[in-house]
């Protein structure tokens, strides 16, 4: 047990200087998990907002990481960023410790926080995003309040869209797994929702045709009851004629227009005046010959009686 030769160290543990090299390991792990939460793992810049977030949990700077795409730079280590579509905005909350002037110093608390837990965003503690919303917690607020309680104020959300900051090597496959996922999910997604607005659409046009071909239909109905009534009343225009004298004989028609009715009077009119003067002529002709007669008889005996006179 003490070494002595009676026992062989085959453990790690027993060998001397093991001990100190974990412990070295342990904080070279921890000095690589602050510097990825607090620079851009792209230009290893301090970060400074607005700040993106991939799927799987680094950081950048956005101005960073945009000239990177634009300029068709990116390191083929990030080459499953195909856009800005594959970035998140993160929401962060900012630490009411912090100060930019103990920055220089290096004594400045970490620059954000958890909203929840107010625990330090400083790379010991998981930190997690949600992915629809964009929003940074701590994972112990994850795991104290759950699902449920976060869904109101930080959601909505599931597992599937819980994404780890700078993730540890052992978790990283486990990330590429939910990124891998979430684009199928959100690919049939899309796909789901062209296709009910393709539907939409067709019923939409379809209504619009169907109302179209309704109007034109009561139009010509409109236009066939007007053509219809008008034949009616065309065809039941009647000229009425008044028995008796002649004078107040006239023909009246029901269906046509003033024009057409004065016309007709003044017809009326003509015709009266007419017969008026044909039969002032026959009473004149009449009392004429009447007269005329009575004046030859005259005559006649007057000759008579003159002859008989011996006058003549």
């Amino acid at each position: 047990m003490g070494g002595d030769g009676g026992v062989i160290a085959t453990q790690r543990k027993f060998v001397r200087g093991a001990k100190s090299d974990e412990i070295e390991e342990g904080k070279n792990v921890k000095r690589q998990q602050v510097i990825r939460t607090t620079t851009c793992a792209l230009s290893t810049e301090t970060l400074q907002e607005p700040i993106v977030c991939c799927e799987l949990g680094n950081l950048f700077n956005k101005a960073a990481i945009i000239t990177a795409l634009l300029d068709k730079s990116l390191n083929s280590e990030y080459a499953y960023i195909r856009g800005l579509k594959d970035l998140k905005n993160l929401k962060l909350t900012p630490n009411p410790n912090y100060s930019s002037s103990q920055e220089t110093n290096g004594k400045s608390p970490p620059k954000f926080i958890c909203p929840i837990t107010k625990m330090e965003m400083n790379g010991s503690l998981p930190f997690v995003v949600i992915w629809t919303t964009g929003y940074v917690l701590s994972e112990k607020a994850l795991k104290e309040i759950g699902l449920e309680g976060l869904q109101l104020e930080y959601g909505p959300f599931s597992m599937d869209d819980v994404v780890r900051i700078a993730p540890l090597d052992e978790e990283r496959e486990s990330q590429i797994q939910s990124m891998i996922s979430r684009r199928k999910r959100s690919k049939v997604q899309k796909r789901s929702s062209h296709e009910k607005a393709d539907a939409l659409n067709d019923n939409a046009g379809h209504s619009s045709a169907t109302a179209t071909d309704g109007k034109e239909k009561a139009v010509d109905a409109d236009h066939h009851r007007s053509k219809k009534s008008k034949h009616h009343n065309e065809s039941s225009a009647v000229t009425v004629v008044h028995p008796g004298n002649v004078a107040k004989a006239g023909a009246v028609s029901s269906a046509s227009g003033v024009k057409n009715k004065s016309i007709s009077h003044s017809a009326v009119l003509v015709r009266s005046a007419a017969d008026s003067v044909s039969g002032q002529q026959k009473n004149s002709e009449i009392y004429t010959k009447l007269f005329h007669k009575d004046k030859e008889k005259d005559k006649h005996d007057r000759d008579l009686f003159m002859s008989v006179a011996g006058l003549r």
